[in-house]
């Protein structure tokens, strides 16, 4: 997705690679390798993101981070 937000960190859920931005997430899901993929906004217009990539954690198969406005 292009907007002006920048990338932050990436994770992994289950199958799923999660890209943290700034004010936004996407979830990336498919096979990239083929082109097979698609591309969501998770909480799309929320302007939540991800402080650093040193707050995202996988944890027992789900995704934790620190959200951009805090806690």
């Amino acid at each position: 997705p292009s907007n002006s937000d920048d990338v932050v960190g990436v994770g992994v859920a289950g199958s799923t690679l999660v890209v943290f931005k700034n004010l936004s997430i996407y979830a990336v899901s498919g096979e990239i390798t083929t082109d097979q993929f698609t591309v969501i906004a998770v909480a799309q217009g929320s302007n939540i993101g991800c402080v650093s990539h040193a707050s995202i954690s996988s944890v027992g198969g789900l995704l934790y981070f620190l959200p951009a406005p805090g806690l």
